[in-house]
């Protein structure tokens, strides 16, 4: 698909997701995929999910510093095969549920780890890989939305540069569901937006507006919120902002409902992209004979 793999060195296509082996190893698996990887060139992401309490320090500075120090290692690894491969650092390491012993990817401190994780990949002037939007509830609920929307929105306010498992994602990584998906991308569009900065210029500070308003009057009506009511504010298509009345009228849907529209409506317009129809066939083969 890319011409050869002599013509691929130089031109990352693809990136290794690598993942040490809590505490203090890796297997021999994800070693071999990290040289080879960087050995012709591609980009490695050295991650983990290191659980604290069971497969790292229970206590979170404990747990950063051995975290660190496994990611450490296979970026090592790979500047030793090859310098100029390009290497991410980050991870998604999170508590333990002491009552269970189950991984807790809803955890406060999965951002409050991830936070401390950007900051470290900073100090080494290293592009870091962060959380996405993760939850371990089952179904696309309340806690799916509250869980998600706080590790993914704490992720990208850290300064993190890749985002892995932004959307879909239920159960703690054992499942997804495409009604979440779409949930998760109205997410990913809000925060987006939380982080265009408030350009201040005279025209925005609109000044002239606010004198000619004056004390008591309003705004609606005036010609600059005319000229400005359809860009300034984010504009959501599932998001309910009708008042009670008029949303009981439209059917009373309430966001999965609407979500399941959404989905339905996707798929129905969906095209496959073209594609070199020997190079869908080699593909294909590929995908047979790897899954033997």
């Amino acid at each position: 698909a890319w011409g050869g793999k002599d013509q691929i060195p130089d031109k990352p296509i693809m990136i290794g997701m690598i993942s040490s082996l809590s505490p203090l190893q890796y297997s021999a698996e994800m070693t071999g995929a990290l040289i080879e990887y960087a050995r012709h060139g591609q980009a490695n992401m050295i991650g983990l999910l290191m659980m604290a309490g069971t497969t790292g320090p229970v206590t979170l500075p404990g747990l950063l510093a051995l975290q660190n120090a496994e990611m450490l290692a296979g970026i090592v690894l790979s500047l030793l095969v090859n310098p100029e491969a390009p290497v991410i650092y980050g991870g998604t390491s999170t508590a333990t549920d002491m009552r269970t012993g189950s991984l807790a990817i809803g955890a406060p401190e999965l951002s409050m780890i991830q936070n401390a994780t950007a900051q470290m990949a900073k100090f080494y002037t290293l592009p870091c890989r962060g959380s996405g939007g993760l939850t371990d509830a089952h179904c696309p609920d309340m806690q799916a939305g509250i869980e998600s929307a706080l590790a993914l929105t704490a992720t990208i306010m850290s300064g993190t540069n890749f985002i892995l498992h932004a959307c879909g994602i239920l159960g703690s990584y054992q499942s997804m569901s495409f009604q979440k998906f779409l949930a998760d991308e109205e997410i990913c569009a809000m925060v987006r937006r939380m982080l265009d900065p408030i350009e201040v210029t005279e025209e925005r500070l609109n000044l002239d507006t606010i004198k000619f308003v004056g004390i008591g009057n309003e705004y609606l009506t005036h010609p600059n919120t005319l000229a400005h009511c359809r860009t300034e504010f984010y504009q959501s298509d599932v998001m309910c902002r009708d008042d009670f009345t008029t949303w009981q009228e439209k059917g009373g849907k309430n966001l999965p409902d609407r979500l399941l529209e959404k989905y339905e409506k996707r798929l129905q317009e969906y095209r496959q992209p073209d594609i070199d129809p020997g190079i869908e066939k080699d593909l294909e083969r590929y995908i047979q004979l790897q899954s033997r």
